[in-house]
């Protein structure tokens, strides 16, 4: 997994991965999840319309990512996840029952950001 484009918003941390062979992404993957938990963003945007699979440990890293979230009360949206991507993730037992939102577009996304302002 690799991080093609990152970029800090008002409402948002935002991530664009692409798939990639390398082992060593993993790692850069790590860090970068780390970098968005620590944000103090209300929210962590992670776009995948350009990966199909997430490797195992990549699975567990997204699940760390979305519960240091959870911890400080910010929410992780995964946006433009394939269906195949969807069952990887749900089969590798990295996409937990509550507090995970999938959303077709970044659009999406920060309606989801706005939606949950005004709930509070």
């Amino acid at each position: 997994m690799l991080i093609v484009y990152q970029e800090l918003l008002p409402e948002a941390y935002l991530l664009v991965l692409a798939s990639n062979g390398a082992a060593s992404a993993e790692a850069e993957l790590a860090y970068h999840f780390g970098q968005a938990a620590q944000s103090g963003r209300p929210a962590v945007w992670i776009d995948c319309r350009l990966v199909d699979t997430f490797s195992p440990l990549a699975g567990r890293l997204l699940r760390r990512l979305h519960y240091c979230l959870r911890q400080r009360q910010a929410q992780l949206v995964l946006c433009r996840v394939s269906d195949g991507l969807a069952h990887c993730l749900q089969a590798a037992g990295a996409v937990p029952t509550t507090g995970f939102v999938l959303v077709n577009s970044l659009d999406e996304a920060a309606a989801c950001i706005s939606h949950s302002r005004t709930a509070l």
